[in-house]
């Protein structure tokens, strides 16, 4: 039984992997760091297309671009005119325990995206950032503190919340964003106050923020029967005009 089950894993596993889109560009180098790659999914369009930006999480420590599979259907963007870009970015060893020495390196990311969008077919002033807990932040941050990203929706906000997102960086002129906080309130690393303390700094500073929650905790739950994937995917197609079909 114990063989049969781990069989079935491995085709699970296999089966989702095979279905993955490949990128059309693998393991591109934004900087002179390891890690310091991205993938990069190229949607066919005879017009500049919007860009999804994605990073990971893990707690600054651990994560990889591939997680972008398990928050995204990629090949749902692809077919609407939007590209894909997920990165992997040096961790907390990597830098000497230096948060914004990271925050830093995704910024890169983010320039070289730009430098290369005539090449690959990108609008630089449709750039959506995303990302899950440690990429939640990244994606903040960047929203917050540069003018390159347009919309931002993100996953399980996380602890540090208040430390890179300070209240006067939000402004009534920020891109707007959506959080999905599915967390309970057992989880002290996405405590769901993380996402409400956000929203909270939001609407005092008029900036927009869409934040929804799930069973587990007391936040507003989406609407009966919108899978989160979808309501992030009709957010991100709002902010950048694209018709959800």
């Amino acid at each position: 039984m114990k063989f049969i089950s781990l069989l079935l894993i491995s085709f699970t596993v296999l089966l989702n992997t095979s279905a993955a889109p490949i990128p059309s560009k693998a393991d591109l180098a934004y900087g002179k760091h390891a890690r310091n790659k991205m993938d990069f999914w190229q949607a066919e369009s005879s017009n500049p297309t919007p860009v999804l930006v994605f990073f990971h999480g893990g707690g600054f420590k651990n994560g990889d671009k591939n997680s972008i599979h398990k928050r995204f259907k990629i090949d749902d963007y692809l077919k609407a005119g939007v590209s894909c870009v997920s990165v992997n970015y040096p961790f907390l060893k990597h830098t000497n325990m230096d948060y914004m020495a990271i925050m830093k390196h995704c910024q890169d990311s983010i320039e070289f995206i730009k430098t290369n969008s005539e090449k690959w077919n990108i609008d630089p002033k449709k750039i959506a950032a995303s990302g899950s807990s440690a990429g939640a932040l990244i994606t903040e941050w960047l929203g917050y503190t540069t003018t390159d990203i347009c919309a931002m929706a993100v996953y399980m906000q996380p602890m540090g919340t208040h430390y890179f997102i300070k209240p006067q960086l939000v402004q009534k002129t920020s891109p707007p964003l959506m959080i999905y906080q599915a967390s309970s309130i057992s989880d002290k690393i996405h405590h769901p106050d993380f996402a409400k303390g956000l929203k909270k700094v939001c609407d005092q500073n008029q900036a927009t923020c869409e934040l929804f929650g799930s069973s587990k905790n007391d936040i507003q739950e989406l609407p009966p029967e919108t899978h989160h994937r979808t309501a992030i995917k009709r957010f991100l197609f709002k902010h950048w005009e694209i018709e959800l079909k």
